[in-house]
């Protein structure tokens, strides 16, 4: 734990960061996704936590990597976050909260929210809209709005509370066992979005061989040779890139170039 900043999160701070959330998204950008939008929604407490400049800028950097979840249900991450700088935790536990948690949060976010009420309650204003009836949008939006704005102020308050408690058992060999179990889960929730994101990578190329003349697809023989074989190439290649000292977005505009050539050249599909 590094040295507490001695400051009492209040339930104003609380309703603070409540409400910069909703801003989440206003600067979303391919490197860092959230980072910038996570960042701004500490800034009511960040400058509290931290009187001293040189914390505070050093703890905006740490805010600024990458970071990207559902924006409703993020606001348990962040009250968690909160409750344990109020604590004083070191940056690589707030590090492995954010990462072991972002992943699982998203699809639970998701499931719930965009997938759930969403259809459940625009089917519903719909079924009046159809009509020719105002009503379907109105009541549509206000089922849509009081939920949402309940369950991110919510989930605000109960993950300072749960962080609250979480941070008074950090202490000594417990905190070392549950950031290397949450670092552990968070590489496992990396590895698993770098195979979501990237599995589509395909080639379309086709060869004829023999006589007679036999056609065979250079994908169904690298899927024998491992499936995913393409994703692979491409994600250790930026690991490459990374290990070479090349900035995030300089990577991206490579793999964007490189992918565009090699999918006007029929190469990639």
């Amino acid at each position: 734990m590094s040295k507490k900043a001695g400051y009492k999160i209040t339930s104003s701070d609380l309703f603070k960061v409540f409400m910069a959330s909703w801003f989440m998204q206003s600067a979303w950008n391919y490197e860092r996704m959230q980072a910038q939008g996570y960042l701004h929604g500490l800034a009511p407490v960040l400058p509290k936590l931290y009187p001293k400049k040189e914390d505070l800028i050093k703890w905006m950097k740490i805010h600024l990597e990458f970071y990207n979840t559902e924006p409703h249900v993020h606001n348990f991450i962040v009250g968690m976050d909160l409750s344990l700088e109020e604590k004083g935790a070191d940056p690589d536990t707030v590090r492995g909260i954010k990462s072991a948690l972002m992943g699982p949060f998203a699809g639970l976010g998701d499931s719930l929210f965009w997938f759930t009420l969403v259809p459940i309650f625009f089917a519903l204003g719909s079924s009046f809209g159809l009509q020719g009836s105002l009503v379907g949008p109105v009541l549509a939006l206000a089922l849509w709005i009081p939920i949402t704005w309940f369950a991110k102020y919510y989930f605000t308050v109960l993950g300072y509370r749960y962080g609250t408690s979480l941070a008074d058992v950090l202490k000594g060999e417990a905190l070392t066992t549950f950031r290397e179990a949450v670092s552990a889960f968070g590489l496992s929730m990396v590895g698993a979005l770098t195979a979501y994101y990237v599995w589509g990578a395909k080639t379309p190329l086709v060869i004829t061989v023999g006589t007679p003349p036999m056609t065979v697809k250079i994908q169904d023989m690298l899927n024998m040779i491992m499936p995913g074989l393409i994703a692979i190439v491409l994600v250790m290649f930026s690991y490459y890139l990374i290990k070479k000292g090349w900035s995030l977005g300089r990577i991206v505009l490579t793999l964007f170039v490189v992918g565009f050539v090699l999918a006007y050249l029929g190469i990639l599909g």
